[in-house]
């Protein structure tokens, strides 16, 4: 994406937001004084990051409403003191359902129910209150980000998801190489729910390189996280999942689950089996031993070491007229027996 269209779109995507929240501000004024007629709001046919939200969660127009009420106090100065003409009471100076329910035309008791998407995927809070349509809304601040198209990880994922770059990737021996786009191919085949994909076998750094690869041609970001990071406790393990799921569907990622645990211990292996069983979005597991996933499909890779061959081919790329005959790389490939970035990292 060049420069020019970013941009172009940033430009677009706010002059989308500030109209939609212009016509609900209009709608809120009248109805404080009064109209009984509220004005129908005109569509707006710029893309924006509001309409992909509201696509990607199904929102109806009510809940759109509910959102953007949400969203006009945390960008509009005047939007508190809006609230508290309209709820007829000045310490009520924010929004609530009951007040989207007064000025909305779309009207929908259901949107406030726990599994509706507001509250189910956590685009709003609700806080503590006597009764929930009085109950003060907030939006959550990452939905806020990217409606403003400042699109960025959840903090509550922060410090247990790591990102990983899918640019300037190490170079690949031919057999990962091959390895990399089976998998991409695998992916590109499946309609609906992808299959997960397990790496097998010992070889850390190249587990990674071959699925950041993956997600490179698919145009997916991708997060590591440590089954070690994983909650203990199945709570906040569900609450994190929830999160988990939110962020994939605004931004396409794909999680590399590293089971770098003790199978062994059953505790930690139930964790893993939650964690697998249910995340719906795209899934890479690296692990030494295989695991099973007993209601998804899971193909499986064993990812070995570049072949002795291969690390010749290296070595001597590496080394040049340096390697002379091929007595020192043949006496560094025995003795050594790397990875390509392993290799690497001894060279530098």
């Amino acid at each position: 994406m060049t420069t020019s269209y970013k941009v172009n779109w940033q430009e677009a995507n706010e002059n989308y937001l500030t109209t939609a929240l212009a016509q609900l501000r209009q709608i809120l004024q009248n109805y404080i004084n009064g109209h009984q007629n509220q004005p129908q709001t005109k569509d707006i046919s710029t893309p924006s990051n509001l309409q992909r939200l509201c696509d990607l969660f199904g929102l109806d127009k009510f809940e759109r409403d509910v959102l953007l009420l949400c969203a006009g106090m945390e960008i509009d100065n005047g939007w508190a003191g809006l609230c508290a003409k309209a709820n007829e009471d000045a310490n009520q100076d924010y929004p609530t359902f009951g007040l989207a329910l007064a000025v909305s035309n779309h009207s929908n008791w259901s949107a406030m129910t726990p599994v509706a998407p507001l509250r189910k995927w956590r685009l709003i809070e609700v806080a503590a209150s006597n009764t929930l349509v009085n109950a003060p809304l907030k939006i959550d601040e990452q939905i806020l980000h990217y409606l403003m198209g400042s699109p960025h990880l959840d903090e509550s994922l922060i410090s247990i998801f790591e990102p990983l770059r899918t640019e300037n990737i190490p170079i690949m021996v031919d057999s990962h190489r091959q390895l990399a786009g089976e998998i991409t191919a695998t992916w590109q085949h499946t309609p609906e729910i992808l299959p997960i994909i397990q790496l097998c076998g010992s070889n850390v750094v190249s587990k990674k390189t071959i699925a950041r690869t993956v997600c490179a041609q698919l145009g997916f970001n991708l997060y590591a996280v440590s089954a070690r990071n994983l909650p203990n406790d199945s709570n906040e393990l569900y609450q994190l999942l929830q999160r988990w799921q939110r962020q994939t569907l605004l931004n396409q990622s794909v999680v590399l689950l590293e089971c770098d645990i003790n199978t062994t211990d059953t505790a930690q292996l139930n964790k893993v089996e939650y964690f697998i069983h249910t995340v719906t979005s795209p899934l890479i597991i690296a692990t030494y031993d295989r695991l099973s996933a007993k209601q998804r499909t899971m193909v499986t890779y064993d990812v070995e070491k570049p072949t002795t061959n291969e690390q010749r081919i290296i070595w001597k790329q590496l080394l040049g007229e340096k390697a002379g005959g091929n007595g020192i790389v043949d006496t560094l490939v025995s003795q050594f027996n790397l990875t390509a970035p392993e290799i690497y990292s001894a060279y530098v």
